[in-house]
This record gives structure tokens, sequence and C-alpha cells, in this order.
């Protein structure tokens, strides 16, 4: 994971790099609330931002209730995008 890590650290795609700093923009705002998030399965960059947009800080239920409903909604419509 580290090695993977370090590749899109140090990649010269710029799609990657956009998507790196994303993150680490959402991590520097809203920090252990923003890893939940990225944590969650099917959540990237941008959902994390909607999620982290309507939950206030430091509600921790709303945050992890946004969360479970965010990876419900990719499950049910992840058979649709290939």
């Amino acid at each position: 994971m580290q090695k993977m890590l370090l590749e899109w650290v140090n990649s010269d795609d710029e799609k990657d790099q956009a998507r790196m700093m994303k993150n680490a923009s959402v991590v520097q705002s809203r920090g252990y609330e923003a890893i939940l998030c990225l944590m969650g399965r099917g959540i990237g960059e941008a959902t994390a931002q909607r999620i982290l947009r309507k939950v206030q800080r430091n509600n921790t239920e709303g945050l992890l209730e946004t969360i479970h409903n965010a990876e419900i909604e990719y499950a049910r419509t992840r058979r649709f995008w290939n």
C-alpha cells in the first residue's frame, strides 16, 4: 500500500495530482472526519466533500449515518457503471 501511495504522490499525471490535492485539502480542513469519509466504500474525494458539506463539524453520529447512506447508494448503483 505504501509503495502505491508513493507512486501516486510522485506521479506526473495531472489526474492523479489533482486527486491527491483534493484529498489533502479535505483532510487538512476537516481532519479525522475527512479520513472517516474517505475510508468509506465507494466514497471518493468528490463524495467526501459533499458529505462534509452536509454534516456539521463534531457531529459524529450524523457523519457516520451519512457515510453509511453513501455506501448503500454506491452498492445500489455500482452495477450500472460498467
